[in-house]
């Protein structure tokens, strides 16, 4: 948990790097490039932290609990998709 806590704070310092690289006198666009590689790798460790997590409590369930599992996760990431997004236009 605290690794994850850590993982977050980290994120949102890239996200404000990010934020002093491109706006003002000094705009850096490579160097916001490359700490936005930094931030999604943070964010890919982040993923895949969840990811095992929920296979470790997925890993305890009965056969009927899994199955109920995966529905609320299916339901769950169906329901993200049909947000509002950030889109053009």
């Amino acid at each position: 948990m605290q690794k994850m806590m850590d993982l977050k704070t980290q994120i949102a310092e890239k996200e404000a790097k990010i934020n002093s690289l491109t706006t003002g006198e000094n705009i850096d666009v490579n160097a916001a490039k490359a700490v936005l590689e930094e931030m999604f790798a943070l964010k890919l460790q982040v993923a895949q932290a969840k990811l095992d997590h929920q296979m470790q409590i997925r890993n305890l369930l009965t056969e009927e609990q899994q199955l109920s599992f995966d529905k609320h996760h299916m339901m769950k990431s169906h329901s993200k998709d049909k947000g509002h997004g950030h889109g053009m236009g």
